[in-house]
């Protein structure tokens, strides 16, 4: 398949633009949080659900407009071994964060509050109350599918025309990492390894959907644990 300019251009959005832009939306999310405005959450998770899904359908529509294959893009299930492997990884890494959760909810509070320690700036995006965990989970299952589309999807398909298949994940894993770089510098190690793990997972497994699911149990456990770090009330009306 024959490579467009609005190829190198999502590639150039996805590996340069959009970290430069989470970097600097992030900090001004921060200091709304820090400052109590009110909603500051909701508002960033509606945003980057919007901004996701806006993207993920320029891309789709575009991929259909210049008539390739689904499957070359991973969305695809494939048979035999692959789908062993690729289901066989995936439930393993699930049953893994599983146990992680059963660990956590038995934590007392020193090993909260440690817990709390090492979390870092990150935990500013981690939901407090109701609301924000229902947004938090929706946007959770958004960055499964969209991201996992644009990164291990589309843009290790964009580099392995140029490198072959895995250098392709290499390179892809490094701008995922770079990609997370405004949660700060331990995350750009932690996120490009874990791009790298997704990456080989879908090499591997022949399909996105092995990604995706890890994708999502990754981030959902993230949002249940800022409610048990750090819990707030919903807000309840005033009486009239």
């Amino acid at each position: 398949m024959t490579s467009w300019p609005i190829d190198h251009l999502l590639a150039f959005i996805l590996v340069v633009v959009a970290p430069l832009l989470a970097h600097h939306d992030y900090r001004k999310f921060v200091r709304r949080v820090r400052d109590g405005i009110p909603g500051a959450r909701l508002r960033e998770y509606r945003i980057t659900l919007f901004v996701q899904w806006g993207l993920a359908a320029v891309l789709a529509g575009w991929w259909a407009l210049a008539g390739r294959s689904w499957a070359a893009l991973g969305i695809t299930v494939p048979g035999g071994f692959r789908l062993l492997l690729g289901a066989g990884t995936a439930l393993i890494v699930v049953a893994f964060f599983g146990l992680q959760w059963w660990t956590l909810v038995r934590l007392d509070e020193a090993g909260r509050e440690s817990l709390r320690a090492r979390v870092g700036s990150v935990g500013d995006l981690l939901p407090r109350t109701p609301p924000e965990a229902r947004w938090f989970n929706a946007l959770s299952l958004t960055a499964a599918i969209c991201e996992e589309t644009a990164y291990r999807g589309f843009l290790i398909w964009y580099f392995a025309r140029i490198t072959g298949a895995w250098p392709a994940v290499v390179l892809v894993s490094v701008a995922f990492g770079i990609g997370h770089f405004y949660q700060g510098r331990a995350a750009i190690l932690k996120t490009g390894l874990v791009g790298a793990f997704l990456g080989a997972l879908y090499l591997l497994g022949g399909s996105l959907l092995w990604p995706a699911v890890i994708h999502a149990v990754v981030d959902l456990q993230g949002g249940a644990m800022g409610r048990i770090l750090v819990q707030e009330p919903e807000a309840v009306p005033p009486a009239s």
